[in-house]
């Protein structure tokens, strides 16, 4: 992965975008890293190919006058390894669906909250199935 971002230093943002971009990169493999070694694999397992090309979006949902006439995201599931998300204060928008219902996720001012991805969940899914079938086969 590259230690630096390329970006268009015509505008007056670019910079500051760029290193925010940089230090988002880094957080992202340190928790990564930390995911990985709680799951019982080696820090750095997702560190490299499957981390190489992260992705930055920038989403920003301002209060709508009239949240009727509108959407927000409709349910999905995150397909990558992990999404760091900041919320704003104050904007009750992000539900997740847990013991079947929606339950808010009350924002935390300056903290980060990290949903799981697919990629990671069928990482450990594999991992598990794999560790179980050479448990069953070396007790036979």
């Amino acid at each position: 992965m590259k230690d630096s971002v390329d970006y268009d230093d015509s505008s007056p943002c670019s910079e500051i975008v760029a290193k925010y971009t940089q230090e988002m990169r880094r957080m992202g493999l340190k928790i990564l890293e930390l995911l990985c070694e709680g799951l019982g694999l080696d820090p750095k397992y997702c560190c490299g190919g499957l981390s190489e090309s992260p992705l930055l979006l920038a989403h920003h949902y301002p209060p709508c006058p009239e949240p009727s006439l509108t959407l927000g995201a409709p349910k999905h599931r995150d397909p990558n390894l992990v999404t760091i998300l900041l919320q704003e204060k104050d904007i009750n928008a992000l539900q997740v669906f847990k013991d079947g219902e929606w339950i808010v996720v009350e924002p935390i001012p300056y903290a980060f909250v990290v949903n799981i991805g697919l990629m990671l969940q069928v990482i450990y899914m594999f991992l598990h199935i794999i560790i179980n079938c050479l448990i069953l086969i070396y007790i036979m």
